[in-house]
């Protein structure tokens, strides 16, 4: 699977998941890993991996964040130069109700990307998702 594919893919299950997911999360760190990584080992916790450097093989740790849980974490996700936006819209009617976030309400997200939207059943899920696309739209 290409990395575009792999993107996609991760930014479909953000978009499908009721909830939260740790898994999620650790796939997502997965693909962060630098392409040079070798020797990767996966923890609890996150990800290890080996890469070259001016003294030889050092050893690096990816910490994973809950990216789908918080709004700090997938925050980070986003490329650097793009923007998001979050949009209240009533999942009942389709209709925009306004910019904020709301509890118990789907959100809609809107990025750089060729102007396609998001939704997602959290917030962090949704901003996971639009990063991820957006993430993927570089790969074209």
């Amino acid at each position: 699977m290409t990395e575009r594919a792999t993107l996609l893919a991760l930014a479909e299950r953000c978009e499908q998941a009721a909830e939260p997911d740790r898994e999620l999360d650790q796939e997502i760190s997965r693909v962060l890993l630098p392409a040079a990584a070798e020797g990767i080992t996966r923890s609890r916790y996150g990800w290890s991996y080996r890469v070259f450097g001016p003294s030889g093989w050092d050893d690096e740790w990816l910490e994973t964040l809950p990216f789908t849980a918080s709004l700090d974490a997938a925050v980070t996700l986003v490329p650097e130069g793009w923007k998001w936006k979050a949009i209240l819209r009533d999942s009942a009617r389709g209709e925009n109700t306004g910019e904020g976030y709301v509890h118990n309400n789907r959100l809609h997200m809107s990025g750089q990307y060729q102007g396609a939207d998001t939704f997602a059943a959290t917030p962090a899920l949704a901003l996971c998702a639009a990063a991820l696309r957006a993430r993927a739209a570089s790969h074209e």
